[in-house]
């Protein structure tokens, strides 16, 4: 989900920004600069997980001037981190009420 949170707050935004995303997902913060790299230099071997994801997130990223990710602590207080872990809270109950 957190790679789906950061595929959809990019493609809302207006083409060739300049963002910096801010996650508690060491998953997403690393994954992106360190792994995707090697990924795609070797063909983007079957091993990887949510390959279909990692794909839409390097096409979003290319409409965009420059994309920076920033890994922030989870439930360490950060105001922004705390308010969309509130929100994806909410929205998992309303999903859940909707099945």
């Amino acid at each position: 989900m957190e790679l789906m949170g950061v595929i959809g707050g990019l493609r809302a935004l207006p083409p060739k920004s300049t963002v910096t995303v801010y996650s508690d997902s060491e998953y997403v913060v690393r994954g992106f600069p360190e792994w995707l790299p090697n990924w795609v230099n070797h063909g983007w071997p079957s091993r990887v997980k949510n390959l279909d994801l990692w794909k839409l997130l390097l096409s979003e990223v290319s409409r965009h001037k420059r994309v920076s990710f920033r890994h922030v602590k989870g439930h360490s207080g950060d105001y922004y981190n705390e308010l969309a872990d509130k929100a994806a809270g909410e929205q998992t109950k309303l999903q859940r009420r909707l099945l």
